[in-house]
């Protein structure tokens, strides 16, 4: 329910005044006001109900006491309110009335005993009218009324006619769940100088992260925290996830509050030695000189140690945060966590690194992994301080912010170089059409090299270049080989295929706790963030051989867990998933025409797959995909643009989209003889696929026409046993069928499974299929004893070569059955031991005509009225 106005007081000072103006106002019956002491239900979200409430307010009334500048919630609700205002009077020119406007709706109750020096902090039109006292509940009343009645617009409209956006409801409402970042004061601190300082309210989108941080180092514990073992948390995740910005706003919202005893911040890429004897100088000022405690026992570490361990048991603990904490040089272990502080499980610390701390810790680092940020969270740190953020629509700022996958570090870069205006966001929107996304972050970081002090930011490359020169060659070709799938999960099975020379069992361990791939689970090794992976691919001299190596992995590995069960399809998935990912960085990139091509073929390979799975709507949408950005990629009349529209038809015949198919063939075929000649066999198979649509929608005599021409082509130029002319044989028997024409089909039937046999094998796949089409021509003319035999021997080949649970086991053994119902045979035996293992599968672990049987079972009918499901292994891909 919202509420036209919103009461802003301070609880401990003006509550009573705040009650007595929400009751004459009328309460909780009327719904005008909302107060949160009653309009908040328990289980309710408070900052998240209490932040709605005051954006959809039309006039916030704010108690104006001394005591209320003071308090954190009342100055967010202030700031909040004051917003439109200080956004229009930021701008060069803004009229009078604007500034008016924007301060609509405010009403403010004074002290009761003279004026707040604290008002001075509104604008001046607002300190210049005559407000009412706090305790004047009539008169503030009257004024809240007069004011509802000129339909004044609600706090969230005024933000959004001064060009400030929804996210700044996100940014309060991340604002209110973490402390205010507080001073330092008398806390002993290392360094005096140059430690990274709070950013306030703009830190958004980790207020999760922060309490998870607090958790592990205080919750955990128990009892007192200056009595109870110090404990050890690390922030774990790859570069550019803010873990250091993470780490300084906690020191600063908690560190300051619990762990008073000392903040002792470490750079662990900096010698260790000097940082601590500033600590030990900072919890014993009498310490004696870094010279003479070299040649003591245990030098200055061991000076520390002493000095902690004489600190009061009751005293507030100190924290460490060890900074940066380095990967190891390849061959190199890590250093141990005692080189930055010597005094492990005495205090509290804090690590960052790019490396799995805590792998090698023997349980005594708690690991806090680092995600990258909510989309909401990283708009709002894309947009901060951007005074031109309306020019784009919320959703293309999302768009840029996907591009970076919600990278901190890449989103802190694009927001200077916008503050900046060193690019437009017109400028983004454009790059995002473009996978180079590391290209543009450096460019940006170069253009603000002159406007910002060393260190204020560091470069997207920069960072990365730190972890993946660590690696060894070996890992980081693997690497590379990995970072063409991403952001999509790796499939386990791809790395088998791959096999250990490419990808060790060491390689994969480091890769994951060196943070270069995250999560992993199930069929997945985990995945890499896309900025990530477009600075490695960025760092390959042989890209295009590296992307067939990899694709090459992925169809051996779809091949290999083709039908192995219910998780044979989840698998499948996981390829296809990692297979789109690839095709689109290509297409995308900067690549020659050869390389477009492969990846097209490639494309075509998984095309067919989602259509063997029976997954037309997928198969559909990625067919529509391929050809549209093959013709943009390519032309219009590229043999590969014309291979996607060939394909993306088939897929429309499938379906039933005859119209629609026919369109596309007719111009894929118009196109191929203009283009390549009547006898290229791209333009044979336009034609033979026009003919395959031509029998579903019932002219068999045009189809029989085309057929004839492929077939008399196809023996001229390729011989009458090459398996390409058996394929134009095969199909012109299907039209001959579909004109009644039994007799013919049988006799091309039958002269396409003698030359089979003769030039592949008897068990050859083409063979097989040659063996069960016979079959069915055998069953159409009523010889039901013949199309036994032939798919009883079909059966005992497949169920041998392939197993039982082939899709094309399933359907010869389907067809077996269906011959048995014609001729009045119980087929019951057959069902129970080749096709009742059906009900009992996941059904996406089946394929289409694997579930088309399975739906006859479920129904116990053998259908009469259309033809049992069979591979159409005529189709082209």
């Amino acid at each position: 329910m919202s509420h036209s106005v919103f009461i802003s007081y301070a609880r401990d000072a003006s509550r009573a005044h705040a009650e007595a103006l929400y009751a004459a106002l009328g309460g909780a019956k009327d719904g005008l006001c909302f107060l949160d002491t009653e309009d908040i239900e328990p289980g309710e979200m408070f900052s998240e109900r209490l932040v709605d409430a005051l954006f959809d307010a039309r006039v916030v009334v704010i108690f104006a006491e001394p005591v209320y500048f003071t308090r954190r919630y009342c100055l967010q609700e202030f700031q909040v309110t004051c917003a439109p205002f200080l956004n229009v009077a930021d701008r060069p020119g803004a009229s009078a009335r604007k500034k008016e406007e924007a301060l609509r709706g405010i009403v403010l109750a004074l002290p009761p005993q003279g004026t707040d020096a604290m008002l001075e902090r509104f604008p001046p039109r607002v300190q210049g009218r005559a407000w009412p006292k706090v305790e004047e509940t009539s008169v503030l009343a009257a004024l809240v009324r007069s004011e509802l009645a000129a339909k004044p617009p609600t706090l969230r409209e005024r933000c959004q006619a001064a060009g400030i956006t929804d996210p700044d409801r996100e940014l309060s409402l991340a604002a209110a769940q973490l402390p205010v970042p507080q001073r330092l004061g008398a806390i002993p601190a290392v360094p005096t100088l140059g430690r990274p300082v709070s950013i306030g309210d703009v830190f958004v989108g980790r207020a999760d992260d922060v309490w998870r941080v607090h958790n592990v180092l205080t919750t955990r514990r128990g009892g007192s925290l200056a009595t109870a073992a110090g404990l050890t948390g690390s922030i774990e995740a790859g570069g550019g996830f803010g873990k250091t910005r993470l780490a300084a706003e906690y020191l600063y919202r908690f560190g300051t509050r619990d762990f008073r005893g000392g903040l002792f911040w470490i750079n662990a890429e900096q010698d260790a030695e000097p940082q601590l004897y500033e600590v030990l100088q900072a919890l014993d000022p009498a310490a004696p000189p870094i010279e003479i405690l070299r040649t003591a026992q245990h030098g200055v570490p061991g000076a520390v140690v002493r000095a902690l361990l004489r600190l009061p048991a009751d005293a507030p603990p100190p924290l460490f945060i060890i900074d940066n904490v380095p990967e190891p040089e390849p061959g190199q272990q890590p250093k141990p966590l005692e080189t930055w502080c010597p005094a492990l499980g005495e205090v509290a610390v804090l690590t960052t690194s790019r490396t799995q701390v805590a792998l090698g810790s023997g349980g005594k680092v708690t690991a806090i992994p680092l995600d990258t940020l909510d989309p909401d969270a990283a708009v709002q740190l894309l947009t901060r301080d951007v005074t031109v953020a309306g020019a784009l629509e919320q959703e293309d700022w999302r768009m840029i912010a996907d591009w970076v996958g919600h990278l901190p570090l890449a989103l802190e870069l694009l927001n200077a170089t916008l503050v900046a205006g060193a690019l437009t966001p017109d400028d983004l929107l454009t790059a995002t059409e473009s996978p180079g996304t590391t290209k543009l972050l450096d460019e940006a970081m170069i253009a603000l090299r002159g406007c910002v002090r060393p260190g204020t930011l560091r470069g997207v490359s920069e960072a990365l270049t730190l972890s993946y020169e660590r690696l060894t060659p070996e890992q980081q070709r693997a690497a590379r080989l990995l970072a063409w799938m991403a952001p999509a999960p790796i499939p386990e099975a791809m790395l088998d295929e791959l096999g250990s020379e490419v990808v060790s069992a060491e390689t994969r361990t480091v890769l994951r706790s060196r943070s270069f791939l995250v999560g992993g689970e199930g069929n997945s090794f985990g995945s890499m963030h896309r900025v990530l992976a477009d600075f490695l691919l960025s760092q390959s001299a042989e890209p295009d051989e590296e992307m067939k190596l990899i694709a090459l992995a992925l169809t051996r590995a779809v091949e290999v867990v083709w039908g192995t069960g219910d998780q044979g399809a989840q698998r499948v998935r996981a390829c296809v998933a990692a297979i789109t990912a690839i095709l689109e960085r290509v297409v995308a990139g900067d690549r020659d025409s050869t390389s477009v091509h492969y990846a097209f073929e490639f494309g075509n390979w998984l095309g067919g797959e989602f259509w063997r799975w029976g997954m037309l709507d997928a198969a559909e949408v990625f067919a529509r995909k391929a050809f549209y950005l093959s013709e943009t990629a390519l032309g219009a009349e590229h043999p590969t643009t014309l291979r996607t529209m060939a394909d993306l038809a088939i897929i429309l015949a499938e379906r039933g989209n005859l119209v629609g198919a026919q369109d596309l063939e007719e111009r894929a075929l118009e196109a191929r003889r203009r283009t390549l000649g009547s006898e290229h066999p791209d333009t044979l198979v336009s034609m033979n696929n026009r003919a395959l649509t031509l029998s579903v929608q019932g002219d068999y005599a045009t189809a029989k026409e085309l057929q004839e021409q492929v077939l008399e082509i196809r023996k001229r130029t390729l011989g009458e046993e090459h398996p390409d002319t058996l394929i134009a044989m095969n199909n012109l028997a299907i039209t001959l069928r579909g004109l009644g024409n039994y007799v013919g089909a049988q006799a091309l039937r039958e002269q396409v499974l003698e030359l089979g046999r003769r030039t592949l094998g008897e068990e050859h796949p083409y063979t097989l299929g040659a063996m069960h089409n016979l079959a069915v021509t055998l069953s159409d003319r009523g010889d039901f004893a013949g199309a036994q035999r032939v798919l009883e021997r079909v059966l005992e080949v497949r169920r041998r070569l392939l197993g039982d649970k082939h899709p094309d086991t399933s359907m010869s053994a389907w067809n077996l059955v269906d011959v048995f119902d014609r001729s009045g045979q119980d087929a019951t035996h057959l069902i129970d031991e080749h096709l009742r293992w059906l009900l009992e599968r996941d059904l996406e672990s089946l394929t289409a005509t694997q579930r088309t049987i399975r739906g006859y079972l479920e129904a116990q009918v053998v259908p009469e009225s259309h033809p049992p499901p069979r591979k159409p292994w005529w189709r082209f891909w």
